[in-house]
């Protein structure tokens, strides 16, 4: 049977994280001999012994933990990867251009603004009104804005 690299990495974490097999294979939906099939298979691929195991106890070997915390830090940055590719899809992004008469670009354009920022962050505001292109730059809501819509 072939396993998978990544599959083994998520089960040895769990094993670690768990302090048991048993524990690791209840959380995983994994029967306990196919959770020590993964962690064998990592061990026979890496050529060390990453966990010291009997019937009673579980302990991490040096080259485990060092495993163990590599891993960690891959599967959590892999997580937050595919959170990131998820919200591409649904978060707005680009730059939003609004013109509208200087009277009402005061204070009434400038909540407007800090509400629109405050749902929708990863968007870049540009004020172009009343502004030649020369002296238009990105639109600054002042910090009472903020407030007022916090």
């Amino acid at each position: 049977m072939r396993v998978d690299t990544l599959m083994s990495i998520k089960v040895f974490r769990q094993v670690v994280e768990s302090g048991s097999f048993v524990a690791a294979a209840e959380r995983l939906d994994l029967s306990p001999a196919m959770v020590s099939r993964y962690v064998m298979q990592v061990e026979k691929r890496l050529g060390v012994r990453l966990l010291n195991r009997n019937s009673r106890t579980l302990s991490v070997t040096e080259p485990g933990r060092v495993y163990f915390e590599r891993c960690k830090t891959i599967l959590d940055d892999l997580e937050q990867t595919e959170l990131e590719l998820g919200a591409l899809g649904t978060v707005a992004r680009g730059t939003l251009r609004i013109s509208c008469p200087s009277w009402f670009a005061g204070q009434r354009m400038a909540d407007a603004l800090a509400e629109f920022r405050r749902r929708i962050i990863d968007r870049r505001c540009v004020d172009r009104s009343g502004c030649s292109r020369r002296d238009a730059g990105p639109l600054r809501i002042p910090p009472e804005a903020h407030r007022a819509s916090s």
